[in-house]
This record gives C-alpha cells, structure tokens and sequence, in this order.
C-alpha cells in the first residue's frame, strides 16, 4: 500500500504563506514610497491654486508703427485705428481700421506673450489700410516687452516690431505740463484723446511729407 505523499511548504520559503506581518511592512513601505515622489508643500499647493497676474491686464494700446526686419515701415494713417485691450480674464479685443475683432491672450511669465487666432469681423477698409499686415503680425507675436511708457510686440524669430503706445495718451508731457491749457488736457480724458488723435495726424503729416520735417 502506498503512503500518500504530502508536498511540505517551507512558509518561510514561499510567497504564499508569507506571515501577514510581513505583508502589512510591505504595504506599508510600497505606501510610503508612494506618498513621497507626490509630495506637495503647501507653499507649492497655495502658489498653484493662485492666478497668474500679468502687467497687461486692464491696458489699452494704440498702435504707432510696425518695423519690419526689411526695414519695412507701416504706420497707420490718418482716422485710423489699430488697438489692442488685454482683459484681465484673458480675453483680448482688437480694433483693426474698419473691423474689430475678439480673441484671447497667454503670458504665463512677464516678457512672453502669445495670442490666440482673432475673430474679425468682414468689412472692407480703406485701400491704404494697413489692416492686412497688422492681422497677419498679430498671429506670429511671441515676445513683449514694456519700455518708456511703451509696449512693443515682437513677433517670432523678430520678423516684425509692433510699437504700441497707451490708448489716448496725450501728446503733452503730463509731468511737465506748463500752463492752464496742458494741465487741462492731463486732467480730462476726453482732451487727452482729442490730443492724442491731433498727434497722430500730425505724426502722419510727417510721414507723407519728409519735407515739412524742416
């Protein structure tokens, strides 16, 4: 008669009757290995959960003149109205000559700056608009920098300089304005953007006459 033969485990050599104590310092360390290569501090956590606040929230520019790495100049002419509005919430409005247009804005550090493709309307503006170069600029912007009270937009590997200064600034030095009718104009917005507008034109003026510059 045959004795049955029993297969003897050695529990301490086998997985499957490891002692559950030792299973649980497993758990444990795996956990805690875990729990490490996730850790957030809650200085790291707060600066997350916070906004990225740009310089350009809130502002409004006018555009002077776009430089292009040609030496190409387009300047806008007289009546016309190219502008940039960097909402706080992202969103960027564009008045470009006869057509405005809404789109949205990124600068997640001060410096870099890209926009968003911008919704036009379709309206046909005057022959010599310069709405067709300004539309195409704005989709290449990269880089922003803020220098004298002025924003310039450069667009990728510098292809074109957007100078741009604050919506309605007037003409005159603010800070050293002489006389009743200069510190007027500083202290009313409506003079300062009929000051503004009167500059433009006579900055056009020079521009299609190098003459009169003389």
């Amino acid at each position: 008669m045959k004795k049955n033969s029993l297969n003897v485990i050695d529990p301490y050599r086998s997985t499957q009757f490891m002692p559950i104590h030792k299973h649980a310092i497993l758990l444990v360390l795996c956990l805690l290995a875990s729990a490490c290569q996730h850790t957030v501090t809650p200085d790291a956590e707060l600066n997350a959960k916070q906004p990225q606040h740009s310089e350009l929230e809130g502002s409004r520019w006018q555009l002077v003149i776009i430089q292009s790495i040609d030496d190409s100049q387009y300047t806008p002419a007289a009546g016309q109205d190219f502008s940039l509005t960097f909402e706080p919430d992202g969103k960027l409005l564009v008045q470009s000559d006869c057509n405005r247009g809404v789109g949205s804005w990124t600068s997640t550090q001060p410096g870099l700056l890209t926009l968003s493709p911008i919704a036009l309307t379709r309206m046909a503006c005057r022959p010599d608009s310069i709405d067709g170069r300004f539309n195409q600029d704005l989709a290449y912007v990269r880089s922003y920098v803020l220098k004298d009270d002025n924003l310039y937009l450069a667009t990728m590997a510098d292809g074109s300089i957007l100078e741009f200064e604050a919506y309605g600034k007037p003409a005159v030095d603010c800070e050293l304005a002489i006389g009743s009718m200069e510190s007027l104009i500083c202290t009313d917005d409506g003079l300062a953007q009929l000051d503004f507008r009167l500059n433009a034109l006579f900055r056009t003026a020079l521009n299609t006459n190098p003459e009169s510059k003389n």
